[in-house]
């Protein structure tokens, strides 16, 4: 081979490694950028994608928006829900952890399956009572003055419902609070009130028995103590029961505790004797305040008012015929009657009462059931 043959050759393995030198670097360096991108994408995992925080500041503005525009509704949703970060949490079981698992509780070698999908049962109920268990008024905040409950009986409209019962509404309504049912339906609503012991009470079960009639009965501790064979009946009979506090006193003259203590003592009473969860309540003598009405809703019931009334409750009872015209004459769609079960009146009329207001083209609801 000739000098001349040799120098090419060596130019041409010259070019050759430096090549695949260049092809080298270049791959390290393709390398280096891949894992730079990757660790920044990494960190910025948590991070909101830009879009995103710009909806959520639109959606906070549009919410400003609308509660300085609507302070009421602000109100209502002073309870905060759930956000996404409490919602995630506790994240759900993936799959490949639940292939990865063994049958049972590594943690309680006890537990079978079968308890385990008890336990995850349970879960979303015990989450609901949590969410209930929030307040949703702060009550430091709210007005106490009394406000004593009543209405002009003159003021009617053409199907004959009380207009004052929708003032009341556009007040307090926010509150989780009955003044009246759906005016648009032919039907009423009968609740008693029951604060003592009396003889007239099993009375006016018959009546209802008879009548496929079904009523609210809010009760006092007096009366659930005094007579728990007729609380029991009231419950088999398929009726509703309801709170009217443990001594009927005139509730914004009692502290929160106070108020507080008239109603749960008397719900733990019911529960443990009876097995049965109240979920109305009704103020003693209608006198409420801004903050009772809170409270009230914040311990998860629904203060269920009244949209007819009358003497039943006066120690020289009313005449029969009178009361029973009286009663029939403020016959209204979508009415809460309230009758006092101790009254020998209303035990009197009552079949009739029944009978004239069906014939009227009136049916008696049972009371629907309370949200929260």
């Amino acid at each position: 081979m000739s000098e001349r043959d040799r120098n090419i050759r060596r130019s041409n393995q010259n070019r050759a490694l430096a090549f695949i030198l260049a092809v080298i670097a270049c791959f390290a360096v393709c390398i280096f950028l891949t894992r730079d991108l990757t660790g920044r994408g990494e960190a910025q995992a948590g991070s909101p994608v830009p879009g995103a925080a710009a909806a959520a500041r639109t959606e906070e503005d549009s919410a400003q928006t609308v509660t300085a525009e609507n302070p009421s509704a602000a109100a209502e949703e002073a309870a905060p829900e759930e956000t996404p970060e409490s919602a995630e949490a506790a994240p759900e079981e993936s799959p490949e952890n639940t292939e990865a698992a063994p049958e049972g509780n590594p943690e309680n070698p006890e537990e079978t399956p079968e308890d385990a999908e008890a336990a995850a049962q349970e879960a979303p109920e015990e989450t609901e009572a949590a969410a209930q268990e929030t307040p949703q008024w702060d009550l430091a905040s709210l007005p106490v003055d009394l406000i004593p409950y009543g209405y002009v009986r003159e003021n009617r409209d053409e199907a004959n419902v009380p207009t004052d019962m929708f003032w009341y509404e556009s007040q307090w309504g926010q509150y989780n609070v009955d003044w009246i049912q759906d005016t648009s339906q032919n039907v009423i609503y009968l609740t008693m009130d029951d604060g003592f012991p009396n003889e007239t009470t099993a009375r006016i079960l018959d009546i209802l028995r008879e009548k496929d009639v079904k009523a609210v009965f809010f009760l006092t501790r007096q009366f659930v103590e005094g007579m728990p064979e007729i609380v029991q009946r009231m419950i088999d009979e398929g009726h509703q029961i309801g709170n009217h506090t443990c001594t009927h006193p005139s509730m914004p003259s009692l502290s929160v505790e106070e108020q507080t203590r008239e109603i749960l003592d008397l719900q733990d009473l019911v529960r443990n004797q009876f097995g049965y969860e109240m979920k109305y309540f009704r103020f003693p003598e209608g006198a409420f305040s801004e903050q009772s009405l809170g409270l009230v809703d914040n311990l998860g019931m629904k203060s269920v008012f009244w949209s007819y009334a009358y003497n039943d409750y006066s120690e020289e009872q009313p005449p029969v015929e009178e009361s029973l015209w009286k009663a029939i004459g403020e016959l209204h769609p979508g009415a809460i009657y309230l009758l006092h079960a101790n009254s020998e009146t209303n035990a009197a009329f009552l079949a009739d009462f029944i009978d004239e207001c069906r014939n009227r083209g009136f049916t008696f609801g049972e009371y629907p059931e309370a949200p929260h």
